[in-house]
C-alpha cells in the first residue's frame, strides 16, 4: 500500500523541478493566463464563459511550458491531457473544491466538476491504503475495461477566493460514487496567486477555477 505524501509550499519547487515546472511559472504564465482570458470575456457572454474562457487558457499555457521541454498532447478521446510518456506522467488542469491547496483538505478535495471514467483511460492508479482496486462505484480499474497502464495522472487543481487563487498538482486513486475524483495519494501545494489589486466580476464570470473536461452523461 502507498502512504499518503503531502509537499508543503516551502519545498513545492524542489517536487515541481520532476515536472519541468516551478511555482513562478504556474504563477505567471498558468495562472495570470486564464485570469486574464476570464476578465476578456465580453458581458454579452452566456453563463460560464469565464470559466471555459479561463480553462482553456490554463491548458494553453500548461502547454506552452511543456511542450517545449519533451512533453507531448494526448487528447484523442476528448481529455485534454498533457503527458510526459518516458516518466509515465500525465497532467490534467481542473477548477478544484473549497479544500484545494489547504494542508487539511484530503479526505474532501475534488475537482469542481465530475470527470467520469474517461480521464482515468490509461492511468496507473497505485492503491490508497484503506482501499482495494474496486472503487466506491464498482468499477474495477483492473478489469478488460481499463487499457493498458501508461501514466500516473496527476491534476493540477485551480480554486479562487476573493483574496487568492489557491494551487495543488496532486494525483487520485479512484473515483467516487458520483464520479469525483478521490484518494489523493500525493499533493504538492503550491504558494496561493494573490490577487492584490486585480478585480474580477464574479458575477459575471462565475468560477474560474477551469471547465469539466470530461462531459459525465447521468446514469
Amino acid at each position: 500500500m502507498a502512504e499518503y505524501q503531502l509537499v508543503h509550499p516551502e519545498n513545492a519547487d524542489d517536487r515541481l523541478a520532476e515536472f519541468d515546472l516551478s511555482t513562478a511559472e504556474i504563477h505567471e504564465h498558468v495562472v495570470r493566463a486564464g485570469l486574464d482570458a476570464a476578465e476578456g470575456v465580453s458581458p454579452l457572454a452566456p453563463p460560464g464563459a469565464g470559466g471555459r474562457h479561463a480553462h482553456d487558457a490554463y491548458v494553453s499555457a500548461l502547454r506552452g511550458l511543456l511542450i517545449p521541454r519533451g512533453w507531448v498532447i494526448v487528447q484523442g478521446d476528448n481529455v485534454a491531457r498533457t503527458v510526459h510518456r518516458e516518466r509515465q506522467i500525465a497532467i490534467l488542469v481542473s477548477g478544484g473544491n473549497e479544500f484545494t491547496g489547504r494542508f487539511d483538505g484530503a479526505n474532501y478535495l475534488t475537482t469542481a466538476w465530475p470527470k467520469g471514467r474517461c480521464a482515468f483511460r490509461g492511468a496507473i492508479l497505485p492503491v490508497q491504503e484503506g482501499f482495494d482496486s474496486l472503487d466506491e462505484s464498482g468499477f474495477n480499474w483492473g478489469d478488460s475495461q481499463q487499457d493498458d497502464p501508461e501514466w500516473v495522472v496527476w491534476y493540477l487543481l485551480l480554486h479562487r477566493t476573493e483574496q487568492e487563487v489557491r494551487i495543488e498538482l496532486s494525483a487520485p486513486t479512484r473515483l467516487d460514487e458520483g464520479d469525483f475524483p478521490r484518494g489523493w495519494l500525493d499533493r504538492i501545494i503550491l504558494p496561493p496567486f494573490v490577487l492584490g489589486d486585480l478585480r474580477l466580476d464574479v458575477d459575471r464570470h462565475d468560477d474560474i477555477g477551469g471547465e469539466p473536461d470530461v462531459p459525465v452523461i447521468p446514469r
